[in-house]
């Protein structure tokens, strides 16, 4: 996956890898203004729970909006008038 880090795609991977740092950085700002520890730990784990679900959630979407920019066309629905109706027995 960062194999590209030499080739074309290098500096976009290492633009967001910065900004994600900025924001982890903001995200311990947040968790050292907690009341006490207990609260600070359910803040990181809040926040890494999260946190990675949206990465994934992200990446998902970008890997499906790359794939549908490199192949056109592909795995698109039929328009519906092609579709064919179910055939329905009769009694």
């Amino acid at each position: 996956m960062l194999a590209g880090w030499g080739g074309g795609h290098g500096p976009d991977w290492k633009r967001a890898c910065e900004r994600l740092g900025l924001c982890r950085g903001r995200e311990l700002a947040v968790i050292r203004e907690r009341a006490d520890v207990e609260d600070m730990v359910e803040g990181v784990i809040l926040g890494t729970v999260l946190g990675d679900a949206l990465l994934i959630a992200l990446r998902r979407l970008a890997q499906e909006d790359a794939a549908a920019r490199s192949f056109p066309g592909v795995g698109e629905k039929a328009p519906s008038s092609h579709v064919a109706a179910p055939r329905v027995a009769s009694c």
